[in-house]
């Protein structure tokens, strides 16, 4: 008992035995009575209260991890096309040192002039090499970020996900209930012929529940914002 109960219960005790009328005791008892229900509700109020900020303060961190991921992705992309383009520039370089020892053979009389571009090429060719050599160095640096990211989105969240088959993938999500944060819900995706279907999740989510971030999913194909929508229902589940 709590030490409201207790200090109660003492007053009790104190007013029966000063009091011999039986409509004191009923009133004494009724009061003691209001008291730890209005007790046992602010209880309530307050763990209600610290479940929503929970859940708020996860939301937010979810939607900081997602825009740092489509950041990364961006700028990894862009990193690819820029590799891509230096690429392409240093095959052209390339080529250019073909054509013009070829040249070279076909006119003697040139040759001076020709060597000369020759170096000039050869100097341009090594530093698209340097600029190629950077641009790799970029963009591994931003892989390792990315999957910084995604490591610390487990982390921060629970999530694991594991490789049943070729066509069956597991999320477990975990910390999602700030009473039992080691406690785990589970999800299986199959994907066939037919498209994506669930196979089978732990609690139970309710078809009717599961029915719209699985159709959105099959729309457009995004699977982190399926991933949110499913780990929202299982925190609503255990709330």
């Amino acid at each position: 008992m709590t030490e409201l109960d207790n200090a109660a219960l003492g007053s009790l005790t104190l007013s029966s035995a000063s009091h011999s009328n039986a409509e004191d005791l009923i009133r004494e008892m009724t009061n003691l009575v209001d008291r730890y229900v209005q007790h046992g509700k602010a209880q309530v109020f307050q763990q209600r209260r610290r479940d929503r900020e929970f859940t708020i303060e996860q939301d937010k961190k979810l939607s900081q991890m997602k825009h740092t991921k489509k950041k990364l992705k961006e700028a990894q992309e862009k990193v690819e096309r820029e590799r891509e383009k230096e690429a392409r520039q240093l095959a052209l370089a390339q080529q250019k040192l073909t054509d013009v020892k070829a040249v070279e053979e076909k006119l003697p009389k040139e040759l001076d002039v020709l060597r000369r571009e020759l170096k000039n090429q050869e100097r341009v060719a090594t530093r698209l090499q340097a600029t190629v050599s950077t641009k790799r160095a970029m963009a591994q640096v931003r892989s390792q970020e990315l999957r910084k990211a995604v490591q610390c989105y487990g982390e921060w969240l629970g999530l694991s996900i594991e490789s049943e088959r070729e066509d069956k993938i597991r999320f477990v999500f975990s910390r999602l209930s700030r009473s039992q944060p080691q406690r785990e819900a589970y999800l299986v995706l199959q994907t066939d012929a037919t498209g994506v279907s669930i196979e089978e999740c732990e609690p139970q989510l309710g078809a009717a529940a599961i029915k719209v971030p699985l159709e959105q999913f099959k729309r457009d194909d995004n699977l982190s914002s399926f991933i949110c929508a499913i780990r929202r229902l299982f925190v609503q589940s255990l709330q």
